[in-house]
């Protein structure tokens, strides 16, 4: 839909895809024009041990990460710390240490609490993340702490686990997509019978 409203524009006003690109192009150009000012080089000697043990920080950005592998890790959220430095270990929210949880399963992590109260797991927050009791298969929501943790209010005593789970928003941008793609497949062949007519 979209690029046939760009169509239909394109054939009034010739010179609008021309100042599109234009304008996009000096956007771009002026949001990495700070990246040209930085001191950060990588020389063609630089060894792998150098870039993974945190020596090479590019201070373009402002969190201390492995750029090899979070490149400028803007999809952290913001108080995020350098995931080398997660603890294994379920803390209260004022760092002390409550127990030790284990992956069981990808996305699942599994953690047994013997007091009710609230505690950070060493997993970065996202919409989406949820907690459930084994045992009564209550569902507890989280909530992002002050260092971009997932945090949970613990009720009662009990074996817990944290699992992604689709968001609403989610699984409607997919429905959008699958929507979108079936019905530009379905213009297309709608064109082509009709000029084969």
């Amino acid at each position: 839909p979209a690029v046939i409203g760009i169509e239909n524009l394109t054939r009034k006003l010739k010179y609008l895809p021309i100042c599109l690109i234009l304008l996009l192009s000096l956007e771009g150009i002026y949001h990495l024009y700070p990246a040209t000012k930085r001191t950060f080089i990588m020389p063609h000697n630089t060894t792998w041990q150098e870039v993974t043990n945190g020596k090479l920080i590019d201070p373009y950005y402002s969190a201390q990460y492995m750029r090899v592998e979070l490149a400028g890790g803007d999809y952290l959220p913001y108080h995020s710390p350098d995931f080398r430095s997660y603890t294994k270990t379920i803390q209260t929210t004022s760092g002390e240490t409550v127990t030790t949880g284990e992956w069981i399963d990808y996305g699942t992590y599994r953690f047994t609490i013997t007091n009710p109260q609230t505690v950070v797991l060493p997993i970065t927050y996202y919409k989406g993340y949820i907690i459930r009791n084994i045992d009564t298969a209550e569902i507890l929501e989280t909530s992002l702490s002050h260092n971009g943790l997932v945090s949970v209010s613990i009720p009662s005593t009990g074996t817990y686990v944290c699992l992604y789970q689709n968001t609403l928003i989610r699984m409607v941008s997919i429905w959008i997509s699958v929507l979108t793609c079936m019905i530009s497949i379905g213009y297309i062949i709608y064109r082509k019978r009709k000029k084969d007519i």
